[in-house]
């Protein structure tokens, strides 16, 4: 059986290792963070309370979970590690790895954390970036990213995620948990898929300004604005991928607002009328 290890208990590191604890082939999960406090309550209770207002309470299997604030509690060999740092963290946490001489020992180090670091001004760098700046980590990068939410995870609802780093037994361990699709094409660069994660908070922010009653035109501009300084800043010279006319697309065919989306309308009355029983989920073409 598999042992990993999730850095950041977090909403979605605390989601990710209750996905890891449900997968049939891992034996042992390590959930690392900083608060005493939220360890100790998963640790007596399977509770993490700090993200309960986000997700609601969920209780983890602390039968394969151990939480941990010391490095020092992990074992020395896992067979992946799984990052959820949150992005403008992550590089001192790598460096507080790599001047711990943690033993990563080559095994996969899965980036679960979505968004870019802002550093020198104007200049971006995603974790990929940060980890391949920490020489002493060697560890085998990967990405993995949705969509998918920490309270979806935590039901065990089922999702897609894509991941990239070519390393297919990383793929297996997630498959054999409940709920979770794997895309892992060899054509998903680990690129690719962190400037996605990035663009997905992007539209995460514009629906926001949508849920405060701003508008779906507020929204659009958001991303339509957003969206073109991230190609700007990746080098991008296409404009008919970061246009008003594609941020349109993104979030008219999928706002949260039934009186101004037909699409959703119809999606909810499917919604409606499909029921889902059991413990094994099935998708039928």
């Amino acid at each position: 059986m598999a042992t990993c290890i999730v850095f950041g208990a977090g909403a979605f590191g605390t989601a990710m290792s209750a996905a890891l604890a449900r997968s049939s082939a891992i034996g042992r999960v390590y959930l690392y963070g900083r608060d005493r406090k939220v360890i100790d309550g998963i640790n007596r209770y399977g509770i993490n309370e700090r993200i309960i207002p986000q997700v609601g309470t969920h209780r983890l299997n602390t039968d394969k979970i151990l939480a941990t604030t010391s490095l020092h509690d992990l074992p020395q060999t896992a067979s992946s590690y799984f990052h959820a740092i949150p992005v403008q963290q992550s590089m001192a946490f790598l460096r507080h790895l790599e001047d711990a001489h943690f033993p990563l020992g080559g095994s996969p180090y899965v980036n679960c954390s979505k968004g870019v670091m802002l550093y020198e001004g104007n200049l971006l760098m995603t974790v990929s970036q940060m980890f391949g700046h920490c020489l002493g980590l060697k560890g085998y990068y990967m990405a993995l990213s949705g969509p998918a939410f920490a309270q979806g995870l935590l039901e065990a609802a089922p999702c897609v995620m894509s991941l990239a780093g070519g390393n297919g037994e990383v793929a297996e361990l997630l498959r054999a948990s409940q709920g979770i699709f794997i895309e892992d094409t060899p054509k998903l660069t680990v690129e690719a898929v962190e400037w996605a994660g990035a663009m997905k908070n992007v539209c995460a922010l514009a629906y926001g300004w949508v849920e405060a009653s701003l508008g779906c035109n507020t929204a659009a501009a958001v991303v339509t604005v957003m969206w073109r300084e991230l190609f700007g800043l990746l080098g991008r010279k296409d404009e008919s991928s970061k246009g008003a006319a594609s941020s349109s697309i993104i979030l008219w065919g999928t706002a949260r607002i039934p009186e101004v989306s037909e699409s959703l309308r119809f999606q909810l009355g499917v919604a409606r009328v499909v029921s889902f029983s059991g413990r094994n989920w099935s998708v039928a073409a």
